[in-house]
């Protein structure tokens, strides 16, 4: 059975630090899951608080037809941190379609996964199947829904499935 740590809570809580502790202790390498952490140059508000002394490095790893790049100060590696640029698509479909090659090649070389951020639907994606997740966005279904506001979408889809309606938190 492969193993996975998972480090998670709230921005500015030392998850970072922890996580870097524990990848010195057993021999780990970081993932961030965090949903703001993934854009190139939104370092602040977002949290990246790595260290100047790690730097970035391409990977022999590839996702969607790129290498992946990671950030390291020779010892441990940080990834998914600067993944798309701000005006990218990325969804949580994504990060667990990045996230499993991620962990299957830290896996590969005999080291210890853990995941790190505040970010709880991007980890609970890697701990279990969302059927609904690689669905793709529908352009027109979107268009046709924009003019309603929040209580008349909630009205419509008690039509639709009271059942699920019933199942949704009240964000």
């Amino acid at each position: 059975m492969q193993k996975l740590l998972i480090i998670c809570g709230p921005t500015a809580t030392g998850k970072t630090q922890m996580a870097l502790e524990c990848a010195q202790k057993y021999n780990g390498e970081l993932l961030s899951a965090d949903s703001r952490q993934i854009y190139r140059g939104m370092d602040i508000g977002t949290g990246k608080d790595i260290s100047h002394n790690f730097k970035l490095q391409i990977s022999n790893v590839k996702w969607e037809r790129e290498n992946i790049s990671y950030f390291t100060d020779g010892l441990i590696k940080i990834w998914g941190l600067d993944i798309v640029n701000p005006d990218e698509e990325f969804s949580v479909s994504h990060f667990r379609e990045f996230s499993k090659i991620v962990i299957e090649d830290i896996w590969s070389r005999k080291k210890l996964p853990i995941i790190v951020g505040g970010t709880g639907l991007y980890i609970r994606s890697l701990l279990e199947p969302l059927s609904d997740i690689p669905i793709p966005k529908n352009e027109s279904l979107r268009n046709s829904l924009e003019h309603f506001d929040a209580v008349s979408l909630q009205k419509k889809l008690v039509e639709i499935d009271e059942k699920r309606f019933l199942a949704m938190n009240e964000s």
